[in-house]
């Protein structure tokens, strides 16, 4: 009997999580030795030139510094590293811990929307790609983390301090997550019923909203005199902006940005399926809703559009910069899934009218 109850509280994803964690980063290492860091993303290069070439001459505590050096993650494990850590190696673990908040969170808002979690489910918020992102050394999942923060819960500190973390680590989301938030409380408020016209319109807008937006940073960040946006109704944007949906951004990128084959890229998506699964089901979702899209499914769809309008100006778009987004999407998704297969299974149990007697 005391085996069944502990047997009851193993978490099958976590137990998964963990052990494809480990092993997926000891073949890494094996394999790459201390070039680890230029596999997949030389953001992990960075991550360890800040922690032993920055953090090691003295920590710096104001706004630029705590920014720029990544303090969020790079001072956990500069941290660590005093303790004997590898600090790569804690940036890692730092990814799975944030990696298992995550899917707490994402199952804490499916229950608490009245639909029974299924372990299926998972890979719609924490699949393939994200327990990918958590062997690796990035900030990735960090920003998921907090970014679910600031969609998912109604406490204000909380919401707070998702805004916080964001900006620290990557701020034009959290201009993107602002001003879409913004737009969708103008619409709300002007009608009830949401048309996918009025819903298309404004999402062309926050793209519009979001290639200035870029301008303006650039300028307020790095000096840059200011322009108006470029190719911002091209077809290439527009294949961009479609692939973005479809998770295949690599197609529309140079070879300087993406070292893999387009087929090997291609044969990828088959493991990380979740890349393209979420956004299309959302978008079908979305259509089938027409009408009776609430303020949170608008205020994602909205901010992701107001994003891709930042990286349209610039040369780096990838599947993990809107992971942020998709795991909100992929969350609504199950929801609705859920809602619609019980309204179909309630319409089949349903007993057949009588014949009203004369």
């Amino acid at each position: 009997m005391w085996f069944q109850v502990r047997r009851r509280r193993i978490d099958v994803y976590v137990v998964v999580a963990i052990m494809t964690w480990a092993i997926v980063t000891i073949l890494i290492f094996f394999k790459y030795k201390q070039d680890q860091v230029l596999f997949y993303s030389n953001d992990q290069q960075w991550h360890k030139t800040l922690i032993y070439d920055y953090l090691g001459h003295g920590l710096h505590f104001n706004l630029n510094e705590i920014m720029g050096a990544r303090y969020v993650i790079t001072l956990p494990a500069f941290i660590a590293s005093k303790f004997g850590i590898d600090p790569i190696l804690a940036i890692k673990m730092i990814q799975l811990v944030f990696l298992i908040l995550t899917y707490k969170e994402g199952k804490r808002f499916i229950e608490r929307n009245n639909v029974v979690f299924k372990l299926w489910q998972t890979i719609f918020f924490v699949g393939p790609t994200s327990i990918f992102l958590s062997t690796l050394a990035l900030r990735d999942l960090v920003i998921v983390f907090f970014t679910t923060q600031i969609f998912l819960r109604n406490s204000i500190h909380r919401k707070i301090t998702g805004t916080i973390v964001v900006f620290l680590l990557r701020p034009h989301l959290v201009v993107a997550i602002f001003i879409g938030w913004i737009l969708t409380q103008i619409i709300s408020r002007r009608s009830r019923r949401l048309s996918l016209s009025v819903l298309l319109g404004t999402s062309v807008f926050a793209y519009v909203i979001g290639t200035i937006s870029y301008i303006v940073g650039a300028n307020v960040q790095n000096g840059i005199p200011l322009r108006m946006p470029v190719e911002v109704f091209t077809q290439y944007k527009f294949v961009r902006m479609f692939a973005n949906f479809a998770g295949l951004q690599f197609l529309t990128l140079g070879a300087t940005v993406v070292r893999l084959s387009t087929t090997q890229l291609l044969l990828t998506r088959v493991i990380f399926i979740d890349t393209f699964l979420i956004s299309i089901t959302f978008l079908v979702l979305i259509l089938r809703r027409s009408g009776q899209i609430d303020d949170l499914r608008v205020h994602v769809l909205l901010s992701f559009m107001l994003f891709f309008g930042l990286a349209s100006q610039s040369d780096w778009n990838s599947s993990r910069q809107n992971l942020p987004f998709l795991t909100v999407m992929g969350l609504t998704s199950v929801v609705d899934i859920m809602r619609v297969r019980q309204r179909v299974e309630n319409h089949v149990l349903e007993p057949a009218a009588l014949p009203s007697s004369q």
